[in-house]
């Protein structure tokens, strides 16, 4: 038993000085990635790890998207989420953006997209002080006709 404890708080306070590091499996080429076997998922409570960042906050994307999104005013009643994803390269650019969770309507993830594209100005993603490529994730609620980023 005391063997088991002693095992225990070895693994423990060995694995607790270990950096979580989440690596995005690239199924397709995507032209402008640095290095397709390592695009990071980065989380900025993790040493070491600075994910890419939007020149515009969040809650600019959110008023933009709301603003920018004729659907949304024309079905004020509409509900529902998504999510888009978007590829940010080790220069800070992005290479890709697309929707991964569907509200349903392709006319709105169409419009959302656009949106998203027009966000070009990034900082780069680091791991360890050295850029990297990066996926960023934005999900979203709609209700009431309101887009709300989460």
């Amino acid at each position: 038993m005391k063997r088991c404890i002693i095992l225990l708080f070895v693994l423990v306070s060995y694995t607790s000085n270990a950096q979580f590091i989440a690596t995005m499996e690239m199924k397709d080429s995507v032209p402008g990635i640095c290095n397709t076997k390592a695009v990071y998922a980065l989380f900025p409570g993790f040493d070491g790890q600075i994910p890419a960042k939007c020149a515009m906050s969040d809650a600019d994307i959110q008023t933009a998207l709301n603003e920018k999104c004729p659907f949304l005013k024309a079905n004020p009643k509409f509900k529902g989420e998504g999510m888009v994803g978007i590829l940010v390269n080790c220069h800070g650019e992005v290479v890709q953006c697309k929707i991964d969770n569907s509200t349903g309507k392709t006319e709105l993830d169409d419009q959302i997209l656009a949106v998203f594209n027009a966000l070009n100005e990034w900082t780069v993603g680091t791991l360890d002080q050295k850029p990297v490529d990066c996926s960023e994730l934005f999900s979203y609620k709609i209700k009431k006709g309101v887009l709300t980023l989460n």
